[in-house]
């Protein structure tokens, strides 16, 4: 079961409201919110006024008063190990990709494109876009902006912006700096902090506008055979940009039109993506990733590591799929 961290929204008025409000009520029991946290959580979540109006602390007094526990009936699937020679298996009908090659096939060079530019051409106009200068920002300072917003600070980049948040975000920090692959609303929702309170946040699932986006990657992967990989899967790619450590990153477009159908759809390659050293935590529709364009810190010393960097861009999908038809046709 999962806990009411945003990621199974209330359905629409009529669809089953209380059924989820008492779920909910449940699962913030279990993750040890007070009966007052989690009305005020469950009042945020709710997709209609309570009917009676005391019917969020009824549910809740009822929740916290049973023994409710998730079901542990069903088994874990089993475990699935990365085999390199299952990837290089897959991948040896295509022969092998260079970084240079990448930036050669694409509609849009991806050489000097800064990250404001970046962003500008992976969403719509007018969407909100949340980017976090480190992997855990609490309280999204300066982080979500519509991309109109984010223009302004284009020529910035690889400047020394006055400032703060855009100096970090270019500058970069020891974790590096992310963006969020979904659009959002822009709003901050309470979520549970796994600590019994409440923090805000910009990016959960309900904040999502828009579900079209996944990501591929891989920590276990060398880097000659994920290309090979990211060149054969038979998804549409937009983005190839470097970690700034170990992993590339492939940023694709499924068209999802709900976190059902986008679930429905990872589900069934989960299995096949982590055989192959595919990191199968990033297959989330709530998902941050790399953001390139940016510096990624030495964790130790004050100085810049590695560049995250753009290999690859293709906004418009023009290329066929998948990237090996254009790259040996």
């Amino acid at each position: 079961m999962v806990a009411p961290n945003f990621r199974t929204p209330c359905p629409p008025p009529g669809s089953g409201v209380h059924t989820w409000l008492l779920g909910a009520a449940n699962r913030c029991r279990r993750q040890g919110l007070t009966e007052a946290d989690a009305c005020a959580l469950l009042r945020q979540q709710m997709t209609r006024p309570p009917n009676p109006a005391r019917e969020v602390e009824q549910t809740v007094r009822k929740a916290f008063n049973s023994n409710w526990k998730p079901s542990s009936a069903s088994k874990p699937a089993p475990r699935v190990r990365y085999s390199e020679n299952r990837l290089r298996r897959l991948v040896q009908d295509c022969p092998p990709v260079s970084n240079e090659e990448l930036a050669a096939l694409s509609p849009v060079s991806p050489v000097g494109v800064s990250w404001p530019a970046f962003l500008d051409l992976m969403f719509e106009p007018g969407e909100v876009v949340a980017v976090v200068p480190t992997w855990w920002r609490p309280d999204g300072k300066g982080g979500v902006k519509t991309l109109k917003a984010w223009k302004p600070f284009l020529h910035l980049v690889g400047l020394t912006p006055k400032v703060s948040d855009i100096e970090e975000i270019a500058g970069g920090s020891a974790a590096g700096s992310f963006y969020m692959v979904q659009p959002v609303t822009g709003e901050s929702i309470l979520v549970p902090n796994g600590k019994g309170g409440l923090r805000s946040s910009w990016w959960s699932g309900s904040c999502v506008t828009d579900w079209r986006h996944l990501v591929l990657e891989s920590d276990d992967a060398p880097h000659d055979l994920w290309r090979r990989f990211l060149a054969s899967v038979p998804l549409p790619i937009k983005a190839i940009y470097t970690s700034g450590g170990r992993s590339l990153h492939a940023l694709c477009r499924i068209g999802a039109t709900s976190k059902a159908e986008f679930d429905a759809f990872v589900q069934e390659l989960k299995p096949l993506y982590k055989a192959v050293g595919g990191d199968p935590d990033v297959l989330s529709g709530v998902r941050l990733s790399r953001l390139p364009g940016t510096f990624r810190r030495q964790q130790k010393r004050d100085q810049f590591s590695a560049w995250q960097e753009l290999l690859y861009l293709d906004p418009q999908l023009v290329n066929p799929t998948p990237l090996r038809k254009a790259l040996f046709p």
